[in-house]
């Protein structure tokens, strides 16, 4: 073989060893730049579903406060209109502009306590349950008692008002379970 031939052979490997190296790089490239793209779009795809998962949880957490804020709003009033019908009662005072607002106040209170309902936790829904309940129990025995026209020196006075006072503690006992429901929940979500 002569020196001439040996160099177009070494010249035809030599080109050919680089177009194989040039392609077997660029295919490793490739392979590394589309790795690499795809790790990318994963971790954006994670990164915003964790963003979305966080937003939400804060919304939540927002609306529970709000809806739990209403309920208990209107739970003070209504407790504040129904002390005021039990002195209207237990005196000489008229008490019908009372009723009124305390039926008004009574229907705040229960569809706020409906809206827990979208919102949960179930404690938070069933504490609203027993709440409106209540509510409704010691309204109810107000309005009887109006009905009825009692009032201090009648007979049937000493009975209603020991109606009054149970269905008024077993009342508030039951916002002290609705608020202490709702402090577990809104301070366990803010923790997680």
């Amino acid at each position: 073989m002569d020196e001439g031939k040996a160099a177009l052979y070494a010249a035809i490997i030599g080109f050919a060893a680089a177009i194989i190296g040039a392609a077997v790089g660029g295919w490793a490239s490739w392979r590394a730049a589309r790795h690499s793209a795809d790790a990318a779009g994963r971790a954006a795809v994670e990164q915003v579903k964790g963003q979305a998962k966080t937003e939400h949880d804060h919304w939540v957490r927002q609306e529970r406060r709000r809806a739990y804020g209403e309920v208990t709003d209107a739970f003070q009033k209504l407790a504040t209109s129904m002390k005021e019908l039990d002195q209207a009662l237990s005196g000489e005072r008229p008490y019908s502009e009372h009723l009124q607002q305390i039926q008004q106040h009574h229907m705040a209170l229960i569809l706020a306590g409906q809206a827990t309902v979208m919102l949960g936790p179930n404690a938070i829904v069933e504490a609203a349950k027993t709440l409106t309940q209540a509510a409704r129990d010691a309204v109810a025995c107000r309005l009887r008692i109006a009905e009825l026209g009692l009032g201090p020196g009648l007979t049937d006075w000493q009975t209603a008002s020991e109606s009054l006072d149970s269905t008024g503690v077993f009342f508030r006992q039951s916002e002290a379970r609705f608020a202490g429901a709702c402090q577990r929940v809104l301070l366990a979500s803010a923790a997680g």
